[in-house]
């Protein structure tokens, strides 16, 4: 658990970081022309921007903060729950895990504190302004979805060898140690 605690919490803070930063650098001021207005970053193609999403990933359910925040609490505090709960974690996981939390977290404290999710990097094609939290919970769902279906399985059958055969060496020594039962005495 401390690797995805580490992972997350260092996204959060370049996530954060990121986002003061271009609102600084835009007054805080949105932009109407990523690329116009914008600075290019790779012209033509890459745009560092300002803008204010209100609703949720492409700017669907503008002004659904209501729904977002509780809801974002939830599923981050099962999936910490999920997380604790198991033994063993696969380092690929670990790290899915941690840039999936590291982006929930990132954009829970836009909106929960601002009211909407700073974005600011612009690709100059029919897409949306994301920003790094974004960018975190993408890759982190892709490496997840690589994770379940090429070792989550194999992992968890590995898991469950080792453990079987640990098994009978605890129980071997558990039983060497332990003292054996008195019999109550008959008359």
């Amino acid at each position: 658990m401390l690797i995805i605690t580490i992972i997350a919490v260092v996204f959060i803070i370049l996530d954060q970081l990121s986002k003061v930063w271009i609102s600084g650098a835009f007054g805080g001021v949105p932009v109407t022309d990523p690329v116009a207005d914008g600075i290019p970053i790779i012209k033509n193609i890459l745009y560092f921007s300002y803008q204010k999403n209100e609703g949720a990933a492409f700017g669907i359910m503008q002004g659904a903060r209501w729904i977002f925040v509780p809801l974002t609490i939830i599923v981050c505090a099962l999936f910490i729950w999920w997380l604790i709960r198991l033994k063993k974690k696969h380092s690929l996981l670990c790290v899915a895990s941690g840039l999936m939390l590291a982006g929930a977290v990132g954009n829970l404290i836009d909106r929960a504190f601002l009211g909407y999710v700073r974005d600011f990097i612009y690709v100059n094609i029919p897409f949306a302004t994301f920003n790094v939290a974004d960018a975190c919970l993408v890759v982190g769902t892709v490496l997840m979805g690589i994770y379940i279906l090429f070792f989550h399985e194999r992992f968890m059958k590995k898991s469950v060898q080792q453990e079987e055969q640990a098994a009978p060496e605890t129980d071997a020594k558990e039983g060497e140690a332990a003292e054996p039962e008195e019999k109550p005495e008959t008359l």
